[in-house]
């Protein structure tokens, strides 16, 4: 299928790394073949491109990370379609209802609330006295 808004959107439009994406296989190949980066880089401007040569490093270490992980960020994921013959899944039954959330927390609410102890009637006086606390053994503690 052609993308007819793409299709009017000239190529030098396309950010710096997908244009050098396209052209990866050929910088490769010419690098195979001996060439250099520096001689690879200074044919990219006859194209369109122009970029300094760290970024060139930088683009082509990311788009080579990308293919070996086979990450490609723009391109078109197919999604299969539904197969026809393909068995369907079974209706769930409709006696099984599945719990409203306000009425499982209410519930929940209600069992906490029931297991708090009320005998606290304040905060627990201190009962040590300066010296037994000085003199305690907190190795152990």
């Amino acid at each position: 299928m052609v993308n007819k808004l793409i299709s009017a959107i000239p190529d030098t439009k396309r950010s710096v790394l997908r244009q050098l994406e396209d052209l990866l296989p050929e910088i490769e190949d010419g690098l195979a073949k001996g060439y250099s980066h520096a001689a690879m880089h200074a044919a990219l401007p006859a194209l369109g491109i122009n970029i300094g040569l760290p970024y060139y490093h930088r683009a082509l270490n990311l788009l080579r990370n990308e293919r070996r992980q086979g990450k490609h960020r723009h391109a078109p994921v197919e999604t299969p379609g539904p197969d026809p013959e393909a068995p369907k899944p079974a209706p769930a039954p409709s006696d099984v209802k599945t719990p409203v959330l306000p009425v499982v927390l209410a519930k929940s609410s209600q069992d906490t609330a029931s297991t708090i102890n009320g005998e606290s009637s304040g905060p627990k006086p201190f009962r040590w006295s300066g010296r037994e606390f000085l003199e305690k053994d907190w190795s152990n503690f």
